[in-house]
């Protein structure tokens, strides 16, 4: 209350001893069009009424931004099945991901509800990719857009998923983070298969081209007989030079 005084004293000129007194006035205030200094009194209270809103309005705005990669501690530990360097195929091959809490996180869990499984895309992957930038408020990272599973967390037991790689993931070198969320679905923790600087432990995905094995065969099948009609055309017309 202090502070929308202070403010509208301030950019406005307002001298009222009593905060925000004009809140209370009963008596609706002259029309604009009253001259002299009641009509100057009326402009200079809706100058005042239209500072305190916007002020307001500052204040109790929300911020639009997520929570702060950077801010969260590595508390889970994270395995999954591919090795480094693997060749994975979309549509066919799994990937088993398992995960419990890191034994050197000394934190409090207590606010872990669901832990969520990302597979995220390798800095070799991101480069001149926008799409997939890495940002460090996680409303707007890039990093990790495909879902592998989202499981209520239990601190008692590892937990693992299996995962069949979906036939639309692109190809690209990846790893595995999850991510600890709150009640309300906020980030509070994670663990990834990789390092911090996303160097190690990285495989990659072969994706689907969108091409059918019998689209490949079809046109090795037309392009054979291109080559058989064209030379059968060749022997023809030599034979009937030699006629001539």
């Amino acid at each position: 209350m202090f502070f929308l005084t202070f403010c509208a004293e301030r950019l406005g000129g307002f001298k009222h001893h009593q905060p925000l007194a004009f809140f209370a006035a009963k008596k609706p205030y002259p029309a604009l069009s009253i001259s002299g200094e009641r009509a100057e009194m009326t402009s200079s209270s809706s100058f005042h009424y239209l500072v305190v809103a916007l002020v307001t309005a500052l204040v109790l705005a929300p911020v639009d931004g997520g929570v702060l990669f950077s801010s969260l501690r590595r508390s889970l530990e994270i395995q999954a099945s591919p090795k480094a360097g693997d060749v994975l195929k979309a549509g066919e091959d799994k990937i088993e991901v398992t995960w419990a809490l890191n034994q050197t996180f000394s934190g409090d869990a207590d606010s872990y509800k669901t832990i969520n499984v990302k597979l995220c895309y390798a800095p070799l992957s991101q480069e001149n990719r926008g799409w997939r930038k890495t940002n460090n408020d996680l409303h707007k990272d890039k990093t990790c857009q495909l879902d592998i599973a989202s499981v209520p967390f239990t601190a008692a037991t590892p937990s693992s998923v299996e995962w069949v790689v979906g036939r639309d993931t692109p190809t690209a070198t990846y790893f595995v983070r999850a991510y600890a969320l709150d009640s309300s679905g906020r980030q509070v923790g994670f663990g990834q298969t990789t390092d911090a600087s996303k160097k190690t432990n990285l495989f990659r995905i072969q994706g689907i081209s969108g091409r059918q094995l019998w689209v490949d065969v079809a046109a090795g099948c037309f392009s054979a007989l291109s080559v058989l009609s064209l030379f059968g055309f060749f022997l023809v017309e030599k034979r009937m030079a030699k006629k001539a």
